[in-house]
């Protein structure tokens, strides 16, 4: 209706053609039709305006609205010719105006509604006012908004002033609109395309009971003397006990909207917004309350509202929503159940079969074949698992350095000649830092590396379209060896829990398929672990335990918090154990080598330098004065004495005490 421009600039557009506009909300279903409307307020014939700021106002705090038109401050008289429940309201309307088919769309404004109907627009005549119909007083199918009425926007509309008088027999066969009372917002005023009934009937009021009407005005009255805090509850009760009379067919589902609506009118709320919140619960209680149909009987006492605004009918509101709740999810659990089946499906092969155990042992075993000596098997998946800015990407472009141009990684480890090139899918590092930092890598072979830059972007491999780009793309490269850095940015997009043991199973499944169909060897994919600062052999991967079980190696890199910032490697996996070792960094050329003690050691060698230090400048004290002074506890200090036992002697003091000094300082005692 409002085509592709926004709401607010269709609003400003009208008013500034004469339009007086007011905001709504409306629901649709999922073939278009609209299921419901909220107003903002039932104020919407004071509060509608041609005023720029306030409805600047109004779409600022609610940008989804439907502009709507208020018919009589517009000084608009809109004739709705209907084509459904077997009326033909266009031909009708085309015949009582004259309007022949020569007429142009100039001489006779109109708009197309959802139903194939048309909006014809004319120009109030202040001297014969127009009133609303929706019965049909003019012809079958043709309804008037006049005075009283409203329209939603359309953006082909005129200007007020351009449109043509609307014809004096309207006036004569309609009449003058009806006092403005607040209780007369029904049907003949609001007629929305949508809020048919099955037959194809619009909503009319069905109520000849006068008792049930002053019943439900009753619940009315009571929810409009409700204190704001208790509102939702005695919403959800009172409209509820509305919707069962509905349910009964002692009431149409419009009449117990429209009075149960009314009441919250003198309610204060805290924000524009609020209201319409509390309207569509309105219409939620009553659909829920049709549901248990229980009719109104004479003598029946009005739903008694507690300070937290409950009810028996709110309890049984709540039931029937928990009975709903529990149905959509078990339906979901159905669903996420096939979906996974259907994910698997996709990517699922035929395992080779190589008959009895006695023929398979006839194969041939084949040699330990390495891209990285010790670290990296041909054909092998790799993890490097590290805390956050330890080096990941350090780790990463050396990699790189010595599998293009064969150098021993990290100073240590052969790596096997390749043909292929690699493939960095870097989600992490900003494009032109990430390029500026292999630029000093000083690559030899540079042609044979290829960078996907997609920080800010996703490559969801869920998707069958972006797992065979990624296919074509990699086989084009020839890619050997496919690094994705990191997991956490890589997995966007394809799955939204990491947690959770399927999707990641599904993400990693996918990612071997892409491998294996594009012809790649190894994949290598830094983690990041969710502690800072772990100790050797308790260091993990963030997310599920899944992520750790699927690849061949495990590398993990950490920085030692004692007694500086020094880098550790250590690796374990298929045929891959080496022990943590220290890393050195140059940081002028950015290279990595491999060559030192362990986290326990370095931390070992450190405390036997401090003790030797401080006994040093105190000689001659004992165990507990040490101990005190350096803040240790026994075995730290038992650790440290015995890395430091060549250069501090113990000897015997006064009241046989043990003292220490260094190897070359003289007793004093």
């Amino acid at each position: 209706m409002t085509g592709n421009i926004s709401g607010l600039d269709l609003a400003l557009a009208l008013a500034a053609k004469g339009y007086s506009i007011f905001p709504v909300r409306i629901e649709l279903d999922a073939e278009g039709n609209r299921t419901d409307v909220e107003f903002p307020a039932r104020s919407w014939r004071e509060m509608s305006t041609m005023e720029k700021t306030a409805i600047e106002a109004w779409w600022t705090a609610q940008p989804l609205a439907t502009p709507a038109i208020d018919c009589g401050k517009s000084g608009i008289v809109v004739i709705d010719a209907d084509e459904k429940s077997g009326h033909h309201g266009v031909s009708a309307w085309r015949g009582l105006a004259g309007i022949t088919t020569l007429a142009t769309r100039r001489d006779h404004p109109w708009a197309e509604t959802p139903s194939r109907g048309r909006h014809y627009f004319y120009r109030a005549d202040p001297k014969s006012p127009v009133g609303c119909d929706n019965t049909g007083k003019l012809a079958a199918g043709v309804d008037v908004k006049g005075s009283g009425g409203l329209v939603f926007a359309y953006h082909s509309m005129p200007k007020v002033a351009d449109l043509p008088v609307v014809p004096s027999f309207v006036a004569t066969g309609i009449g003058p609109p009806a006092a403005d009372r607040p209780d007369e917002m029904s049907s003949t005023e609001i007629s929305f395309d949508g809020f048919d009934e099955p037959g194809g009937q619009a909503d009319r009021p069905r109520a000849d009971d006068a008792a049930v009407l002053a019943r439900v005005y009753e619940l009315a009255e009571q929810l409009g003397a409700t204190p704001d805090g208790s509102g939702f509850g005695a919403i959800s009760s009172l409209a509820y006990r509305a919707g069962q009379y509905v349910g009964a067919e002692q009431l149409s589902e419009h009449q117990a909207n429209r009075i149960m609506r009314g009441a919250l009118d003198g309610w204060t709320w805290r924000k524009f917004g609020d209201d319409v919140k509390m309207r569509a619960l309105v219409t939620r209680q009553i659909k829920a309350g049709t549901r248990k149909p229980r009719p109104w009987t004479a003598g029946e006492a009005l739903p008694t509202v507690t300070p937290d605004g409950g009810t028996e009918a709110a309890d049984e509101a709540l039931s029937d929503d928990v009975a709903n709740a529990l149905h959509r999810l078990r339906v979901m659990a159905q669903a996420r159940e096939l979906l996974a089946i259907e994910a698997h499906a996709e990517s699922w092969t035929a395992p080779a079969d190589f008959g009895s155990l006695a023929n398979e042992l006839t194969l041939p075993d084949l040699p330990v074949e390495w891209r990285v000596k010790g670290m990296l098997g041909a054909g092998h998946n790799a993890i490097l698992v590290a805390g956050r800015k330890v080096g990941k990407t350090t780790i990463v472009n050396e990699l790189v350095r010595s599998l293009v141009d064969d150098e021993p990684f990290l100073g240590r480890f052969e790596v096997s000649p390749a043909d292929g090139s690699i493939a960095i899918f870097n989600y992490e590092v900003e494009q032109h830092q990430y390029r500026r930092w292999l630029r000093e890598v000083g690559l030899t072979n540079p042609e044979r590396v290829h960078v996907l830059h997609l920080r800010g972007r996703s490559l969801p491999v869920a998707d069958p379209r972006v797992r065979a780009w990624i296919t074509a793309w990699l086989r084009e490269r020839q890619v050997e060896t496919w690094i994705i850095d990191p997991y956490s940015r890589a997995y966007v997009g394809s799955l939204d829990n990491g947690n959770d043991e399927a999707q990641v199973s599904r993400f990693l499944d996918h990612l071997d398929v892409v491998k294996m169909e594009a012809g790649v060897g190894q994949l290598v994919m830094p983690v990041h672990t969710p502690k800072a600062h772990v100790e050797s052999g308790e260091e993990t991967a963030i997310g599920s335990q899944r992520l750790e079980a699927w690849p061949d190696a495990i590398w993990y890199l950490t920085r030692e918090i004692y007694p500086g910032t020094e880098r550790y490697l250590r690796a374990e996996g298929r045929d891959v154990d080496h022990p943590e070792e220290q890393i050195s960094y140059d940081s002028a050329s950015r290279r990595l080598a491999l060559g030192g003690w362990s986290r326990a050691t370095t931390r070992r060698n450190a405390d036997a330098q401090a003790l030797i230090d401080y006994v040093g400048a105190n000689p001659g004290q004992g165990q507990n004065e040490i101990r005190t002074a350096l803040a240790w506890g026994q075995g730290r200090f038992a650790k440290a004495l015995s890395a430091a036992r060549s250069e501090i002697r113990i000897d015997i003091g006064a009241r046989r005490a043990q003292v220490h000094y260094l190897s070359d300082q003289l007793n004093s005692e």
